[in-house]
Parts: structure tokens; sequence; C-alpha cells
């Protein structure tokens, strides 16, 4: 796993599973990632190591092939559009927090998710217990970023989308419903329709090998100091006023801001 290598960015209306209940394994047949699913996900917490020797040790299914998913993909665990559980096709589900693969670059901290909240974590030390989902047949999709220094933007030539990255990315706050505005107003680079990101897109800039700021350094404007997230689309499963936002100077995402308050933005464009 290697900088800005991150699963196909998915809204979670396009997500489609299968469970065998056979081998007790979990097929996303969009990504065609595998996931565990018998009764040890939510028995059993372990240690990091434990964790990767268990996943590496498993086999199920037939399959002898498991690991550890990095954090990006442990993300598509998430259904952001309702509370847990976020797929009901998994039928077992831990009760904490969960290992991923991913360390953390500026400590020997690992990144693990909390499903209930669905909070992201670089803070767990390797003698944590935590919860372990393995996963097989894995097929990240590098993402290749392009710069154009005179419009100020980063193109994505993986995904299509055209990321803002002129001042404004870095120095200006706004409040949720102030945000989708600034976006869908927005001309830059000769283009009108521009739009606030969906919590999928937003994440998908994430470089979790980059610290302060987290994001490929393709970007040259982005907050990174304290922990001030920038704003997505997407409102929060549980139907409340918060929204979902990314902090980059870690990477981590949060669930609940309050859409009143004033938060930074990067706006996006689709490539047709």
């Amino acid at each position: 796993y290697t900088a800005n290598e991150h699963i196909q960015i998915l809204v979670d209306n396009d997500r489609n599973f299968t469970r065998d209940d056979t081998t007790e394994i979990v097929t996303d047949n969009v990504t065609e990632v595998m996931w565990q699913d018998n009764v040890d996900v939510k028995n059993f917490n372990r240690t990091f190591n434990e964790a990767n020797t268990y996943c590496s040790d498993l086999t199920l299914g037939g399959y002898s092939d498991w690991k550890l998913p990095n954090i990006d993909i442990l993300f598509t665990y998430i259904n952001h559009s309702q509370i847990r559980p976020h797929y009901s096709i998994f039928q077992n589900q831990p009760a904490s927090y969960m290992w991923s693969s991913t360390k953390s670059p500026n400590s020997s901290k690992i990144w693990t998710l909390e499903e209930v909240s669905e909070i992201l974590l670089d803070d767990t030390t390797l003698n944590d217990f935590n919860y372990v989902r393995c996963i097989r047949n894995d097929k990240v999709i590098k993402q290749v970023y392009v710069r154009d220094n005179t419009k100020e933007v980063v193109l994505d030539t993986t995904s299509n989308l055209v990321w803002q990255d002129n001042a404004d990315a870095k120095d200006i706050t706004k409040d949720w419903h102030e945000a989708l505005s600034y976006c869908n107003d927005l001309s830059l680079s000769g283009y009108n329709n521009w739009r606030l990101p969906n919590i999928n897109e937003l994440f998908s800039l994430v470089d979790h090998n980059n610290y302060k700021p987290a994001i490929s350094k393709e970007f040259k404007n982005v907050y990174n100091s304290g922990n001030e997230i920038y704003w997505s689309s997407t409102t929060s499963s549980d139907g409340s006023a918060w929204i979902e936002g990314i902090e980059f100077v870690h990477g981590d995402h949060t669930w609940r801001t309050p859409r009143t308050h004033q938060k930074h933005l990067r706006c996006v464009h689709d490539i047709e």
C-alpha cells in the first residue's frame, strides 16, 4: 500500500453486497473485495501484531490469502446514508474499534475505525486490543493527481474529478449552507458547474502516508492547523443537523459537525 492508492470512489447507493452463508464471506460486487464475516469478527479482539498474524493464518471459504484492510478500504465499510448496522448483510458486527493495516506517518501508532460513531483514529498503539475483520481480493486504484498552476486546480485523472486549489481552498470558511452556495456559484478555470464534494470524494483526497497536510503534494492550498475540517455535502446518517467532514492534518473523518459552524471547503467539478 503506497501513497494515493484508494479504492474506487463510490456513493453509498452504488454499493451491492452478497453474503455466502456457507463460507461466511461478504463480497462487494462493485469492488470485488471479500470480507470475513464469521463470529470471530465480533467475539475476539487482538493486538496489532496478533491481528496481522490472525489474518495471514486465516483460511476461510477455501481462501488463505487474507489480510488486514488498509484504512481506505476499511472506510468503505461505512454506509453514510444509514446508521449502524451500516450494511445489514454483515451478520457479525464488532462492538468497538477495528484494526487497519495503515500506520500513522508521524508516529508508530495505527489507524483504526469505530463503526458505531464512524470515527477514524490514528492514535492506537500496537498493544491496544481491537477487533479484526480480514479482507482479500482488494484491488486498489492509484489516484494520479496533476496540478494546473495557471488555473489553480488539481485533476484526479483516475476519477475524472477536478478540484479547486486556489487560495480560497485554504483561507475562507463558511457555514454549510453558505459552502453549498459558494460552490454552486463558483466560476474557476473556465468551469461553472462546481459543487461541494460528498464524503467519499473528499476522503479520496486523504493520503495517510503524509502528515500536515495528509493530502497529495499536488495540492498547494490546504488548511492544516488544529483540527479544522473541510465540509462535505453528506449529512449524518442519524438524520440530525450534523454534517460529515475531513480534516487534513492527520486525515481524520468526523460526522458530527453542526451545519451552522464556520468550516473550510474545497469544491469539485465533474469532467464529462
